[in-house]
């Protein structure tokens, strides 16, 4: 006698980016079994996991495309399907996504070109894209780093000009172009690609091409004043003093004007205009929301505001969601209370001396006790508190709760990279990062002579003003993402996010159609199979009514731990900025690369890639890159935003 079948929630992962793989590969398959909570379907357009942090070694060949790739199935199986499709709407009110067909078999028109998957809980995934901010060419003529075929493509082109350069007949000026590469972007990404074609560079082309290395130029673009700006000014400028060592062009407080083909026309600080003839102009300055976010974004209405992304709860889930969306990484925006908006009943709180004025000490109290409803105020407490207080411990006691540096770095680190290092004002570095261009140093040097003569109201408010402008969302990191996908897999792995109270108590809605007679059906989840192959869940024709879920009381808002933050910089030097309770401490140097690439071998998601990467360094370091494998050319330039 055949089992009832229970009364599922149909959980849909959207994205296969380091939220995805992380909510997928830390969860309960349990849960998902025939007598689980869940089901499960997994819809992304790229069938692997990319483990972005070694995308630029794979570009410069320090390691192998493979080795950073694992295929999305290894984390889908025995718990549900994966589904080979690029989602093209979402309908919220309905609970359906529209998808496009993307398997192997789609080009030749097997299957279905367009379907629609049903969902009770979305989990959004889908990362950003690329940002040129509008810059004229430059999402022509530009090359990215954001997939595999990026790197692959970056990958052939630096080889192809290397070849090309190399060949008698060129002209020393046409050999010059060619061995030109313009890097825009300081940031870790910008220094590491800098870093991998210096290494390639001084390791490889010096040895194989002797005669061409010191044609060889790498120039890295950016408006900010210093490289790696989320980094405290101490590792900042060891950076910056390392690339230009080793024959890297710094062009900071610069801004790209135009890209062309074979250029690029850049204003210096001065105000003069230079033209950077090259063969390569690699973007790494910036993000933009997916189109599915902003699609979703202007669907949901008033609720998700004007903030670029999708604004989350402390539990993650989308506002006007109603609870059936959940977003991780690149996608979402804290929705956290404006903390200027109270900055009156707050200044109430501390004490005032005989001038009406907060004095040093007590402003501290105060920003670490006001970060329990607003966090962007218990980060920025912990940095008050590294230069008003010198102590350890800042001796804040309120009732029973009592604060420390090392709690309130971790409890609030809501800022996330930007944030954590102020070491040169209140508000120095994170206004530098987000604003370069406005002044960012008046606004610290104003607070820190505000506050050393003590704030009244007014200077209050616009302190707090000032913060709520800065901690608009955590950064875009892959620490971010892996740990709300941790989050939201310790949820569903004890089943915290249930079916809504009203529909228990009525016995529910079946939520799983009946099988059409011989189809095929995979992990108990009801899935159809269609004509090329692929599994499909409930279409649209026959799914059931969609359920309304909610989160259980017992469970806990998210909470994100800022680790550190790394970036190798060539020649064998890494900096590695530590976490919140090491202050503002950091390693720089060959032992931060050691840390580095054991860190990078540690966070690798399979004993594989594990095993692969750890060749790859070993191969590197004795052999040589893999790059004159196959025979170069110069690259087909291919733009491509793919949805994660």
């Amino acid at each position: 006698m055949l089992k009832p079948q229970k009364e599922k929630l149909r959980v849909v992962v959207l994205g296969s980016g380091w939220g995805a793989m992380s909510f997928l590969r830390n969860v309960d398959g349990k849960v998902f079994a025939d007598d689980g909570a869940y089901e499960l379907t997994v819809v992304s357009p790229r069938d692997v996991f990319l483990f972005t942090p070694l995308l630029p070694s794979a570009m410069s060949g320090t390691v192998e495309e493979s080795t950073v790739v694992t295929p999305i199935e290894r984390f889908v199986r025995g718990k549900g399907i994966y589904l080979k499709a690029a989602c093209t709407d979402i309908d919220p009110a309905a609970r359906l996504l529209t998808c496009q067909n993307m398997g192997d078999g789609a080009s030749d028109g097997l299957g279905a070109g367009s379907f629609q998957v049903p969902y009770d809980v979305l989990i959004l995934a889908v990362g950003s894209v690329n940002n040129t901010f509008g810059t004229p060419g430059a999402a022509d003529h530009c090359w990215f780093l954001k997939t595999i075929d990026d790197a692959r493509r970056l990958r052939d082109r630096i080889r192809g000009s290397i070849h090309a350069a190399a060949e008698p007949g060129v002209s020393p000026e046409e050999r010059q172009r060619l061995l030109s590469f313009v890097v825009v972007g300081g940031g870790p990404s910008g220094v590491e690609v800098a870093a991998e074609l210096h290494d390639l560079v001084a390791q490889d082309v010096a040895r194989d091409f002797p005669h061409i290395k010191d044609d060889i130029s790498i120039t890295l673009v950016d408006a900010q004043d210093r490289v790696l700006g989320t980094f405290n000014e101490d590792v900042s400028r060891y950076a910056g003093k390392l690339l230009s060592k080793e024959g890297v062009r710094l062009m900071l407080e610069a801004m790209v004007l135009e890209v062309k083909e074979e250029s690029v026309t850049v204003k210096k600080q001065d105000g003069s205009v230079v033209e950077l003839r090259n063969s390569t102009c690699v973007w790494t300055a910036g993000i933009a929301p997916n189109p599915l976010v902003e699609l979703l974004r202007h669907k949901l209405g008033p609720s998700q505001g004007d903030r670029g992304g999708l604004v989350v709860d402390t539990h993650l889930r989308v506002a006007g969601s109603e609870g059936s969306i959940i977003a991780l990484g690149d996608a979402a925006v804290t929705n956290q209370l404006r903390a200027a908006e109270h900055a009156e009943e707050l200044f109430r709180t501390a004490p005032t001396g005989p001038d009406g004025k907060v004095a040093k000490k007590a402003l501290d109290d105060v920003l670490a006790l006001a970060g329990q409803e607003h966090p962007q105020l218990g980060e920025v407490a912990p940095q008050l508190g590294h230069w008003l207080c010198p102590d350890w411990f800042v001796g804040v006691t309120h009732g029973s709760w009592v604060v420390t540096k090392v709690q309130a770095g971790q409890e609030y680190p809501q800022l996330g990279e930007v944030a954590l290092q102020l070491d040169d004002g209140v508000f120095g570095a994170a206004s530098r990062a987000l604003f370069p261009s406005s002044g960012a140093k008046d606004v610290a040097d104003r607070h820190r002579s505000s506050i050393e003569r003590g704030l009244d109201l007014d200077g209050f408010r616009q302190l707090l003003t000032d913060a709520d402008g800065i901690a608009r969302r955590l950064a875009p990191t892959a620490q971010v993402a892996r740990q709300q996908g941790e989050y939201l897999a310790a949820l569903f792995s004890n089943c915290l996010v249930q079916r809504a109270q009203h529909e228990r108590q009525e016995g529910g809605v079946a939520l799983s159609s009946s099988k059409p007679e011989g189809t095929g059906t995979e992990g108990g989840n009801g899935a159809t199979e269609n004509g090329n192959g692929a599994t499909r869940g409930d279409t649209a024709a026959g799914a059931s009514k969609p359920a309304n879920v909610e989160f259980s009381s017992q469970a806990s808002p998210f909470l994100y731990i800022h680790l550190g933050s790394l970036a190798y910089l060539g020649m064998n030097r890494a900096v590695m900025q530590l976490p919140p309770p090491f202050g503002s401490s950091s390693l720089k140097g060959l032992l931060a690369a050691e840390v580095w690439r054991m860190l990078e071998l540690l966070m690798q998601v399979s004993a594989p890639n594990t095993w692969m990467l750890a060749g790859d360094f070993v191969h590197t370091r004795y052999f040589g890159r893999r790059l004159n494998l196959l025979p170069g050319n110069l690259g087909k330039r291919r733009i491509t935003d793919e949805t994660r």
